[in-house]
């Protein structure tokens, strides 16, 4: 049966997950376990977070197949659950910016500062960093989620399109507007 469930089509395993099938579903993780750390990877995740995410990406998997509507989606519903995932992390480590862990605690303390660059430019850098993360967090959410899709993980049009369910002009004219709309708040950044 194994041999078997290694010839089958990402179609046929899927069909066989939703089902309960559990060696289908492991040779699901297995074939899909590569493409979700190469999509963290493109979302500049270092190797710890990679490995971690990516097992709660395959976990999230696994638990929610069966709540797979339409098989022909997979792809694209496992890249979201993968960018749903790397995003939490990202905000989970934003509560905690500038922090270092003690004694593997949840409590946090100011990680020591960085005296050996410029502190007019580090006070700069740090300005304009927030003024950035600020800007892109009062975009409509449909223009900040194109636009992070986008800009931060390098995905086409199309695949935008796909994990978002709209079509690839709509894709273009949120990200479109999002650019605009960045560069009329962030304009006094720019000049300087």
């Amino acid at each position: 049966m194994k041999k078997k469930i290694k010839k089958l089509d990402l179609a046929e395993l899927i069909l066989l997950a939703k089902g309960g099938d559990k060696a289908a579903l492991a040779e699901l993780v297995a074939r899909e376990e590569r493409s979700v750390k190469s999509t963290l990877y493109s979302l500049k995740a270092d190797a710890q977070e990679v490995s971690d995410i990516s097992q709660d990406v395959l976990i999230k998997m696994s638990k929610n197949i069966a709540k797979l509507k339409n098989p022909q989606t997979f792809k694209s519903w496992l890249k979201q659950i993968t960018l749903n995932s790397f995003y939490d992390e990202l905000r989970a480590k934003q509560r905690c910016l500038n922090t270092v862990s003690v004694n593997d605690e949840e409590s946090c303390v100011p990680e020591p500062a960085d005296y050996t660059s410029n502190p007019h430019n580090i006070m700069l850098k740090g300005e304009l960093n927030n003024a950035i993360r600020l800007s892109i967090a009062r975009l409509p959410p449909k223009y900040r989620r194109a636009i992070a899709m986008r800009e931060l993980k390098g995905l086409s049009y199309e695949e935008i399109a796909a994990a978002t369910g709209t079509g690839i002009g709509t894709v273009k004219s949120r990200i479109a507007r999002a650019r605009e709309k960045l560069q009329e708040e962030l304009k006094n950044y720019m000049e300087k």
